[in-house]
């Protein structure tokens, strides 16, 4: 296998781990559900001391929120459930703070702006309809607290 390393992260669609690997680092982390749960992995195994390599002789086709299509507002909030419990499991504390803080100050800022396209357009463009609704669902869930039952259904009981 011709391989090429890399400091980053590999999309979990198609990972082959070595299972000596999986015994010292575990298996990925069920608190997470659908979203970021390879990239904490990939986390811990290069903290662990393993590789991450892609091999480019293999291809493999991703279909990139197809399988969340009739629920993409759902999916929005769960990747933001995700992406802030990536920072915390993975990030010194002042640093998931620092970025949680930049993160929440987006979906604000970015709901704002939406609101304004919206207001602006008399809600006549589909695009900015969805972005509104995706980003104020988030600002929404953020506003009460992040209640575990919002986001995609049938998710794992961990998180």
């Amino acid at each position: 296998m011709r391989e090429t390393v890399t400091d980053e992260t590999i999309v979990g669609a198609c990972i082959a781990a070595r299972r000596t690997a999986i015994d010292a680092v575990g298996p990925m982390d069920p608190d997470f559900f659908f979203y970021f749960e390879e990239t904490e992995w990939c986390v811990r195994m290069r903290r662990h001391g393993w590789k991450i390599a892609l091999d480019p002789a293999v291809s493999v086709t991703h279909r990139k929120g197809h399988s969340t299509q009739a629920v993409r507002t759902e999916a929005q909030i769960e990747a933001l459930r995700s992406r802030l419990l990536y920072y915390r499991k993975t990030m010194p504390p002042l640093l998931a703070a620092t970025v949680t803080i930049n993160r929440v100050v987006r979906v604000v800022l970015n709901t704002l702006g939406q609101l304004t396209l919206f207001a602006v357009t008399l809600g006549c463009v589909p695009r900015i309809r969805k972005r509104l609704i995706g980003y104020g669902s988030q600002l929404v869930w953020l506003l009460l607290g992040c209640p575990r039952t919002w986001g995609l259904p049938d998710k794992c009981t961990h998180s």
